[in-house]
């Protein structure tokens, strides 16, 4: 779950099924990294204030799945 969506200052991302291996990665809308890290616990919190308003993606990735969120920044 991400939240608040859409945005202007930081977004939480609650991960309800942390193991401790996962990793996020956010990218903007042409596909271009932005951010990438192993979350610390099941709920994060990420600042976008000085990102450009648009379309991000989130991708976790587990051991086992993979999981992508859209947010858009205003």
């Amino acid at each position: 779950m991400i939240y608040p969506n859409p945005t202007n200052a930081t977004i939480t991302i609650e991960y309800l099924h942390f193991t401790g291996n996962e990793k996020m990665f956010l990218y903007d809308i042409t596909g271009k990294p932005i951010l990438s890290y192993e979350l610390s616990g099941m709920i994060s919190h990420i600042d976008v204030s000085h990102f450009s308003s648009g379309v991000y993606f989130i991708k976790v990735i587990t051991q086992d799945n993979l999981f992508v969120k859209k947010f858009v920044k205003m």
